[in-house]
């Protein structure tokens, strides 16, 4: 199957979703699977394009077998939500220009809409081609409740690109059963919903003993330790 993958952050991207897309990539390669991978050049999480990925041009790799297509993105500071929406627009103008050519079967965009909504109805219903759309935060919510979203003319455009994302979705995959209700608030029917949990490498990521090195050097083999592995970030 030829795989079309739409999503703005890709290894050497920090954040999760930049290694996770790369594993799932990679992994549907080895499963004989064509895939395609659009994204930004790199520049999270700080905002900022290294000058050798600078330029206007969209620029062609291939990393462990996956075809990927790194669009330009204006290198900025994203800590300031103005310049962060211009990044997410530029990304989608890109994404869709580079996509036009493209030959693919079935088309995967991670959410928000805010980031990829236009290259989804671009790539995806507009072509007539399915699409899944993996939703990794629930928006507007995530938004409003940061404080992100405040004004209810903001909330209720996100909120608009969500449900036209989803609606035309022809599947819709969630990583928390949380998930469900609030998107069905948002119209989407249960049936539409898929629950896939994230992933991670069972060969790296696995249980060692409980009193070892780093557990002696800071006296924590009679402690008890409560440990929080993953992103601190604003919404954390």
């Amino acid at each position: 199957m030829r795989i079309l993958v739409v999503t703005p952050y890709y290894l050497p991207d920090g954040g999760p979703s930049a290694s996770l897309f790369a594993m799932l990539c990679e992994q549907l390669v080895c499963r004989g699977n064509d895939v395609t991978v659009i994204a930004g050049v790199p520049h999270y999480p700080s905002g900022r394009v290294p000058p050798s990925y600078r330029g206007r041009r969209v620029r062609r790799e291939i990393r462990n077998r996956v075809h990927i297509l790194r669009v330009p993105v204006p290198s900025l500071d994203r800590s300031r939500l103005p310049l962060r929406l211009l990044q997410f627009l530029s990304f989608q103008l890109g994404a869709s220009w580079a996509g036009r050519q493209c030959a693919y079967d079935v088309l995967l965009v991670s959410n928000p809409a805010l980031h990829a909504g236009l290259a989804f109805a671009a790539l995806g219903p507009w072509r007539g081609k399915p699409a899944i759309f993996s939703v990794h935060d629930v928006y507007p919510d995530a938004g409003v409740d940061l404080g992100v979203f405040r004004h209810k003319a903001v909330i209720a455009a996100v909120a608009g690109l969500e449900r036209f994302c989803l609606k035309r979705a022809a599947s819709v995959r969630i990583l928390s059963e949380s998930f469900a209700a609030p998107l069905e608030k948002l119209g989407v029917p249960r049936s539409k919903l898929t629950l896939i949990y994230d992933w991670v490498d069972t060969d790296l990521i696995r249980p060692l003993p409980r009193h070892n090195a780093f557990s002696r050097e800071h006296g924590l083999d009679d402690r008890y330790v409560v440990l929080y592995a993953g992103n601190i970030g604003l919404s954390q």
